[in-house]
C-alpha cells in the first residue's frame, strides 16, 4: 500500500490502475487467509487421525474442500468429515458403520419441523416420552418400524445426550448411523470429544 501511495504521488498511476492493484492485493490477502485455514484444518485432522490410529485425507472440488478421517472404534469402522462453509455454518459429521434402524432421523424440534417431517415419504412419530417428543422431532420413512428401538428409556437418554448441541441431527440407515453437527468448528473437536461421541454412537447399535 505504501508503494501505491508513492506511485500515486509521483503521478505515474491513475485511479483505475490504483483500484485494480488494490483489488489484486486484497485478493492475494484473502487467498493467503484461505490457504492458512486449509493448512490448519488439515493439520488438526491429521492430529486426530494419529490419536485414533486412523488415516486422514482431503477431498477437493471446485465447490468445497472436505477433510476426512477414517478409523475404527470398538470394532466399528467410522468416518469423520469436516466441511467448512463460507456463507453457512461449518459442518462436522460422524458416520459409524454397523447395524442400526433403517429410515430413522432425529433432530431438534423447530417451528417448521412438522412441515418438514411430511417431506420425502417420511412422517413424524411419537415415542410416548413427552419430554423427548417435545424436544425432538422423530421422522420415519414409510414402511419402516422403530417401535421397540425407541421404547427403551436408556436409548432415548443416550440420543438426548448425543444431540445436546443446538443444531445436531441423527440419521440412521440400517448399515450406518450418521450424526451431523452444524456450526461445530474442527478446532473444537479433540480426541476426548470424538471418543465420547463414538462411545454414544456405538451404544445405539442393535
Amino acid at each position: 500500500m505504501v508503494v501505491l501511495v508513492l506511485c500515486y504521488n509521483s503521478g505515474k498511476m491513475n485511479i483505475t490502475q490504483i483500484f485494480l492493484i488494490s483489488a489484486l492485493v486484497l485478493f492475494a490477502i484473502a487467498l493467503i487467509v484461505i490457504l492458512l485455514k486449509a493448512r490448519r484444518y488439515k493439520t488438526h485432522m491429521e492430529g486426530l487421525a494419529k490419536a485414533v490410529d486412523g488415516t486422514a485425507e482431503v477431498l477437493s472440488s471446485l465447490r468445497a474442500r472436505i477433510y476426512l478421517l477414517h478409523a475404527i472404534h470398538n470394532k466399528y469402522k467410522y468416518r469423520c468429515s469436516f466441511t467448512p462453509a463460507k456463507n453457512n455454518p461449518s459442518e462436522f459429521a460422524i458416520s459409524l458403520y454397523g447395524s442400526f434402524p433403517a429410515g430413522l432421523s432425529i433432530g431438534k424440534r423447530k417451528k417448521s419441523g412438522r412441515a418438514a417431517a411430511k417431506a420425502g415419504g417420511s412422517e413424524e412419530i411419537q415415542t410416548g416420552d413427552a419430554d423427548f417428543d417435545k424436544l425432538f422431532i422423530v421422522r420415519l420413512r414409510q414402511g419402516h418400524s422403530v417401535r421397540n428401538y425407541l421404547e427403551a428409556q436408556p436409548r432415548r437418554t443416550l440420543i438426548s445426550k448425543l444431540l445436546n448441541r443446538e443444531d445436531a441431527s441423527l440419521f440412521s440407515e440400517g448399515a450406518s448411523v450418521r450424526v451431523i453437527f452444524k456450526g461445530l468448528e474442527l478446532k473444537d473437536v479433540d480426541f476426548n470429544i470424538l471418543r465420547e461421541y463414538l462411545d454414544q454412537m456405538t451404544a445405539l447399535a442393535i
